[in-house]
């Protein structure tokens, strides 16, 4: 039914979960369990529509300020992508019905949109789940520039994830400083010395939503850096055109 509604509103999914790209089963699980976009119809077709939380994680190494970003992803079904990517996490849309988000109309794409979890929330979420970092953690390490802060709509028509299918992400943006980089308590984040780590979203070994391999849907690996040319100027466009 999910794939026959898209193929009914003139999405063509027969190339997607190949080169790169994702399946079918990949958007019913952000849809249904993730919960991280919504499908809604739009005059000519439909529409997903995510709230992204987009993190500048910002530490002094050497005496010279390095932004961390994931600079390698292995996703689900084993392909991996090498694009520059900083943390980031889609909010959580509410359990509403699917009539209730459309009748929402352009409150879906504000600012202010009550219908997912707040992004003052996302972005401690965000380094809990993507870095493994304790809100205790977070609290004694990490100071937040308050004039950091920015909010933009994105409308993606070429999506570099699911080609054919029309994406606006609606992106809250804000930048963290490490207090101190020679703290001990940072070396799992590769400081003081701007070192490599990895990290891994999801499980690759239980029964959950499974693509047609059999590798549970949403797993991610994440090969992070620390690098200093990229501070000052972070591409949403290039951050999120996949998320």
């Amino acid at each position: 039914a999910f794939r026959a509604r898209l193929s009914a509103a003139g999405v063509d999914t027969s190339g997607w979960g190949v080169d790169g790209t994702k399946s079918v089963e990949h958007l019913y699980w952000e849809t249904h369990y993730q919960r991280g976009c919504i499908i809604i119809e739009v005059p000519g077709g439909v529409k997903r529509v995510t709230r992204i939380i987009k993190i500048n994680l910002v530490a002094e190494i050497h005496g010279l300020d390095h932004m961390l970003f994931s600079r390698k992803q292995l996703i689900h079904h084993g392909k991996a992508v090498e694009q520059l990517r900083v943390p980031l996490r889609k909010l959580t849309w509410a359990n509403e019905s699917p009539e209730h988000l459309q009748q929402a109309g352009q409150a879906l794409f504000s600012e202010t949109c009550g219908l997912t979890d707040s992004w003052e929330s996302g972005w401690r979420t965000v380094l809990q789940e993507r870095l493994g970092l304790s809100q205790e953690w977070q609290d004694e390490h990490l100071q937040v520039d308050p004039d950091s802060y920015s909010f933009a709509v994105e409308s993606v028509t070429k999506s570099d994830g699911f080609p054919g299918l029309d994406t606006t992400n609606c992106v809250h943006e804000i930048s963290l400083r490490v207090r101190d980089p020679m703290h001990p308590s940072a070396q799992p984040i590769g400081l003081p010395e701007g070192q490599e780590f990895v990290t891994s979203e999801g499980e690759f070994n239980f029964s959950s939503q499974q693509d047609d391999g059999g590798v549970v849907v949403g797993t991610q690996l994440n090969v992070w850096a620390w690098l200093r040319d990229a501070v000052g100027r972070s591409d949403t466009s290039s951050s999120t055109n996949s998320a």
